[in-house]
């Protein structure tokens, strides 16, 4: 990595904290982490009603009674549920394509854009009380299609990820 080419030692800082990482998780956790990258359509699937159900016990139980729930489950858990917060996004609204193409073959190229909506975009939202309401991939959508662009949206996106979360 960049880290490596500027440390005088050349320690690769990345590569060892993702190799520390690695060790601290355990098998288990990286079996279940491997499981999910590979069943990917799955979570992105589950995430944002999970999402919405945790945005709907804040609406009733408010945000000291959720807050301190989630941490004894944190603990109880050994850390795989995370303590909420007053930011915990909402669910992402489902990625709406009936205006987007799905191969440059659709569309006049030269007024084209591929759209590739990270798999976060695609399943969190705004968390209670942003005055923005959208998910950003609708957003982003609306702003190019006023723009006059063919949106083209890969085939399958939604059980496509980067990987970085998993790396």
């Amino acid at each position: 990595g960049m880290c490596q080419e500027k440390c005088p030692v050349k320690i690769n800082t990345g590569e060892l904290i993702k190799d520390l990482r690695e060790r601290e998780m355990g098998e288990a956790k990286n079996t279940l982490a491997m499981y999910a990258a590979n069943n990917f359509g799955m979570v992105n699937t589950v995430v944002p009603p999970l999402l919405n159900t945790v945005d709907l016990a804040h609406g009733v139980l408010g945000s000291s009674m959720l807050e301190g729930t989630s941490r004894l489950l944190n603990k109880v858990s050994g850390n795989m549920i995370p303590v909420w917060n007053k930011y915990m996004p909402r669910g992402a609204k489902k990625l709406d394509t009936s205006d987007c193409v799905s191969s440059p073959e659709d569309a006049d190229v030269r007024n084209s854009v591929v759209y590739i909506p990270s798999c976060v975009t695609r399943m969190m939202g705004p968390a209670r009380g942003d005055t923005v309401t959208e998910s950003v991939h609708e957003k982003m959508i609306s702003i190019l299609k006023k723009a006059n662009y063919n949106v083209i949206v890969p085939e399958d996106i939604n059980s496509m990820c980067c990987g970085m979360m998993f790396d």
